[in-house]
Parts: C-alpha cells; structure tokens; sequence
C-alpha cells in the first residue's frame, strides 16, 4: 500500500470511527431527567392546576401537603404567572436523595396588574419515585 493509500485509509477510519461514536444510544443523566420534570411542573404552575402541581409533590414534604396548597393559592391570588424558566446548574445524590441547585427566572403581573419579575436560586430535594422525581423541599 502506498503512503497515500495508507493515510486515505487512516482517514476513513477515523471518520468511520467518528460516525459510529455519535450513533451510541444517548444516556439520559440525572441532570437531565430532573430538568425535565422541573419542565413539566413550569407548566403545572403556568396552567394554575392545583391538582397537576400537588401531583409533583411527595406526602412526605416537609410542612405538609396543606402549607404547599396554601403557598400556591396565596401566589396566584396576589400575581398571574407570564412566564416561569427553572435551570437546573447541578444534581447531586446522597443517601437516596437528589439535591437539584436550580435557577428560576419568573415574570409576572402583581394584583394592580404591573409587570414584574424576579430570579434567584433554590435547592429542591427530590425522591426517585419511578421514572420521575417528588418534591420533598424547596
């Protein structure tokens, strides 16, 4: 074989090689599966389904089912949610736990019907539950 030959070969190997690399069966992560639940409750809260919202959380969340009821009535009754974004920056596991460092971004209409917004971080604690998480804290 020729060097010409022998680098054209070496390089169709490579590319094959590449080729067959990026057609690996993609591995969802925890980081990603507890974005997309945290997705899904976005639009639980944006939808002001108070059935759909309880849903995501565990009865063993810490002050109770009714104080997360309470919490949720007393935010819709005093703003109308426009837009509400959770960014999960980090997942970490211990003792059966996950604890989610997420970033939320929310924009709003207070009661006299002024645009808001507001940002910060919060820590969830989650407990797998199948293929999806409960909320035990926020």
């Amino acid at each position: 074989m020729t060097p010409a030959r022998w680098a054209g070969a070496a390089c169709l190997a490579l590319l094959l090689g590449a080729c067959e690399a990026t057609l690996a069966p993609y591995r969802e992560t925890e980081h990603d599966r507890v974005g997309e639940e945290l997705r899904d409750f976005e639009r639980a809260l944006r939808s002001r389904n108070l059935q759909r919202v309880e849903s995501f959380f565990s009865s063993e969340t810490y002050g109770g089912a009714s104080e997360i009821r309470n919490r949720i009535e007393d935010s819709w009754r005093s703003e109308r949610l426009v837009q509400l974004q959770f960014i999960v920056n980090r997942v970490q596991e211990r003792d059966g736990l996950l604890n989610a460092q997420v970033r939320w971004n929310k924009s709003y209409l207070d009661s006299a019907g002024k645009p808001q917004k507001k940002s910060g971080v919060s820590e969830f604690i989650l407990r797998p539950q199948g293929e999806s998480f409960r909320i035990l804290g926020i």
